[in-house]
């Protein structure tokens, strides 16, 4: 993984020493259970997902420049039905919702996966409530496929969301620069 930069960002490789500031948003009840996950309880759970996450090689920290504060994290997921899809997925820290940077940090990590790498189409899902997510979604230009239903465990609960699905490919992905660039 190598380091993007934006015009207010910095994603970088997660590191363990980012658990301080994950768990500051990871605790939130109103961050988890939007990405589908329970809030975090303890330092020692956040350290756990990390060191997952680097494991897996596909999670970038999302750093604010201006204040070397990492706010949250943004990937691209391998899918085992095609190794030419990748899942974008993000999470930002509340503190910072309202200001683009999960629309900047994605903008950039699209340009790079389709112009350095193999990948020929990125999806993404959102919960049908998280309103916030579909915002970025459309901001990007991606096109709605389909609604599937979706089994979460929160709280020690399964649960079923209704989640919408989307996709971008890389035939389309030229236009969507031209766009995201007069913006």
């Amino acid at each position: 993984m190598i380091n993007i930069n934006t015009e207010r960002l910095l994603l970088r490789p997660l590191a363990i020493s980012d658990a301080k500031d994950m768990f500051e948003y990871a605790t939130d009840d109103e961050i988890g259970p939007y990405a589908g996950w329970t809030p975090h309880k303890t330092i020692d759970e956040t350290t756990g997902v990390i060191d997952f996450m680097m494991r897996e090689n596909d999670v970038y920290a999302i750093v604010l420049k201006s204040e070397n504060k990492m706010i949250g994290t943004l990937g691209l997921h391998k899918r085992d039905y095609d190794p030419g899809v990748k899942e974008l997925g993000y999470v930002l820290n509340k503190a910072y919702w309202g200001n683009g940077y999960v629309t900047e940090a994605s903008k950039a990590l699209i340009v790079h996966a389709f112009e350095f790498s193999s990948i020929n189409k990125i999806v993404v899902k959102h919960f049908k409530y998280n309103e916030r997510s579909q915002r970025v979604i459309e901001r990007l230009g991606f096109t709605y496929t389909n609604d599937e239903l979706k089994i979460i465990k929160l709280y020690g609960i399964e649960l079923t969301r209704e989640t919408r699905c989307y996709e971008l490919l890389k035939s389309d992905y030229e236009r969507k620069l031209l766009l995201w660039q007069q913006h």
